[in-house]
């Protein structure tokens, strides 16, 4: 199995990968890693990262609990993920007015820290701000969104319902946001349901092939070592 708890790589937790391995395969769920820095990133426009991984068993075999899932698995299908481009893809280049953050986990940190829209603009004292957590694939993560100065000169904020409705606006933009990595992950889930049928189906094929030269074989993405 892929480990990168001995030899992590600079910037990022030991086991990110490892981890999200194993719940995938107990689970029977896609499931995302924590923060990492994906292999081919360069000091050039460099992103933090995290892997999807969904895990493929034995065609027909049993797998209604967690023993029978680790009895049967075959390994795994992943795909990788540059936040900063996930995060481009979804918010567009409408957010001149706000900082919006995403953090890995609940922790709120530099060391956490996924993306942040706005980094050439320090605000240290923001006059609205609103954190939320959302779970994507099996894993939390802190999205933080505050106002940068260039918004809050529209704003009178004499005015209370003004400041109500800026609230609900940042209530909307949390269940839009978390709605538009929904749709993201359900396309990728269905293309990578695809690709399990596929490799079902070969698999099939391969197995025929073996009885008929009383041989065996076996296909997987990210096989199962051990």
């Amino acid at each position: 199995m892929l480990s990168d708890l001995e030899s992590p790589r600079a910037g990022e937790q030991p086991g990110m990968r490892l981890t999200a391995m194993q719940q995938a395969r107990d689970s029977g769920n896609a499931t995302i890693s924590g923060k990492i820095i994906l292999l081919f990133e360069t000091d050039q426009d460099r992103q933090a990262g995290f892997v999807m991984f969904l895990p493929v068993y034995k065609h027909n075999a049993p797998r209604g609990n967690v023993a029978e899932r680790r009895a049967n698995l075959v390994g795994w299908i992943c795909s990788v993920f540059r936040v900063g481009d996930l995060m481009h893809g979804i918010l567009g280049e409408g957010t001149s007015d706000v900082d919006i953050e995403l953090y890995d986990g609940k922790e709120v940190s530099d060391l956490t820290a996924m993306y942040d829209s706005n980094r050439a603009t320090r605000h240290q004292h923001p006059h609205f701000r609103s954190a939320q957590q959302i779970r994507v694939a099996d894993h939390t993560w802190t999205i933080a969104v505050h106002s940068l100065p260039s918004f809050e000169e529209k704003i009178d904020r004499s005015k209370p319902n003004n400041v109500a409705v800026i609230g609900t606006g940042i209530s909307l933009f949390f269940t839009l946001f978390v709605w538009m990595l929904a749709r993201g992950r359900t396309r990728a889930l269905q293309a990578s349901q695809a690709i399990k049928q596929e490799l079902a189906e070969r698999q099939q094929a391969e197995q025929a092939c073996a009885q008929a030269r009383s041989g065996s074989g076996l296909f997987s993405i990210i096989p199962k070592l051990g």
